[in-house]
């Protein structure tokens, strides 16, 4: 149950950061 939920966190930081990332890439692109 545990090592499940790290493995979910984890899966959702790295989604995030990647969408961070895409948001960050879009916006130096668009100035």
């Amino acid at each position: 149950m545990m090592k499940n939920f790290i493995a979910h966190s984890s899966e959702l930081l790295a989604h995030q950061r990647s969408q961070t990332t895409e948001a960050l890439i879009v916006r130096g692109l668009s100035l």
